[in-house]
């Protein structure tokens, strides 16, 4: 059975992470949501912001990721080269 996730456009659209740094700045959103809006989409097994914080939890967060290289973003399922290198274009 699959499991269902609630996708952005099934959020209200004041709580999603681009119009809320729109309207209160970058400092109102975790780390998982600014990198949701790098990644733009998730897989269609999770969301977006599943998958971010999947990255996260995989480097311990973002000084972890920091130093993080290609091959090691993508071999992590959802992160293919081009955002792989949008990651690490933006850190």
């Amino acid at each position: 059975m699959a499991k269902e996730f609630l996708k952005m456009k099934d959020f209200p659209r004041e709580e999603r992470p681009r119009e809320r740094f729109m309207n209160f700045g970058p400092e109102s959103l975790s780390n998982q949501e600014l990198l949701a809006i790098l990644l733009r989409t998730g897989t269609k097994e999770e969301s977006v912001l599943q998958l971010a914080n999947r990255i996260l939890i995989h480097f311990d967060g973002l000084r972890m990721l920091k130093g993080a290289t290609l091959s090691e973003l993508t071999s992590i399922k959802g992160i293919g080269k081009a955002k792989a290198i949008q990651i690490l274009s933006a850190i």
